[in-house]
């Protein structure tokens, strides 16, 4: 879905706005930036992979919501391994 520029400084922030409607679905890769959800983000999609060096939620009510229904995948879940979230 969306990926980081090899050639942008590490720690370029990448932001995403969105509301109730919003619809990514795939994979968000952006291993040397900072993330930012703003605003409300509900996503509707089957599911969502984030990848980013940190991940922050901002924005009236900020909520991230994010699905891992991969049965609408030939192969199921792409990720044969276990979440790792660290500080």
């Amino acid at each position: 879905m969306f990926i980081q520029d090899r050639t942008q400084p590490s720690g370029t922030p990448f932001d995403i706005q969105g509301s109730n409607q919003t619809n990514i679905e795939g994979v968000i890769y952006f291993p040397g930036s900072d993330l930012l959800y703003q605003n409300s983000t509900e996503n509707q999609a089957h599911y969502t992979i984030i990848v980013g060096k940190t991940l922050r939620l901002d924005g009236g009510g900020a909520n991230l919501r994010v699905k891992n229904d991969y049965s609408v995948l030939a192969s199921g879940a792409p990720i044969k391994a276990q979440v790792v979230i660290s500080e």
